[in-house]
């Protein structure tokens, strides 16, 4: 059985949404489940993140059935990453304008990491680098369609989903699935 990794120092952080009131019938929203409860490595510092899914307690009301997250949980990490996006910024950056090979971002990042007790394995930069591409490309072609924009506005936001599988033998695959919700904010 594989062990659960350990770190010395973590916080701990407890996120809810910034909504109190349900906008509908303006009853106080309450806790109705957690969400996420995962560990997120940052520069700054690894955090054991738990985050609170809100709704309003009114059976009866219109919006009863509506989950509110928060949006600062949300930003730290993409769903089902270990690494924050801070970390994914930092090595876009190190590979693309810094142009550093893969040996010497593992190691920038192996020396930022240290302080906090996090090792990175070299494989690892190559999985966040493709999330970083992922990432840049959704970004940059979804500022330049305007029909499309419209189309996000209109429905409050999209989930970009991104699949791929590496060929080769069939033990050998490796499926990445990547989930992200925004508000129509493309960075």
């Amino acid at each position: 059985m594989k062990r659960c990794r350990t770190y010395p120092q973590v916080s701990r952080r407890w996120y809810r949404p910034i909504e109190h009131q349900c906008p509908v019938c303006q009853r106080t929203l309450r806790q109705a489940m957690t969400l996420t409860r995962r560990t997120v490595i940052r520069l700054e510092g690894v955090i054991r993140l738990i985050h609170a899914g809100y709704r309003c307690p009114d059976v009866q009301c219109a919006g009863h059935r509506r989950t509110y997250r928060s949006v600062q949980a949300d930003a730290l990490a993409l769903p089902g990453m270990t690494y924050g996006l801070d970390v994914v910024r930092l090595l876009g950056r190190l590979r693309l304008r810094e142009h550093q090979t893969v040996d010497e971002i593992h190691q920038e990042l192996l020396a930022r990491l240290a302080p906090l007790g996090v090792k990175i394995a070299r494989r690892e930069i190559l999985y966040l680098f493709e999330t970083y591409c992922t990432l840049l490309r959704a970004a940059s072609e979804a500022k330049e369609d305007q029909q499309w924009l419209g189309q996000v506005e209109k429905n409050g936001g999209i989930i970009v989903s991104v699949d791929g599988i590496q060929p080769g033998v069939a033990a050998t695959k490796r499926c990445t699935w990547c989930v992200m919700r925004s508000r129509g904010a493309c960075w």
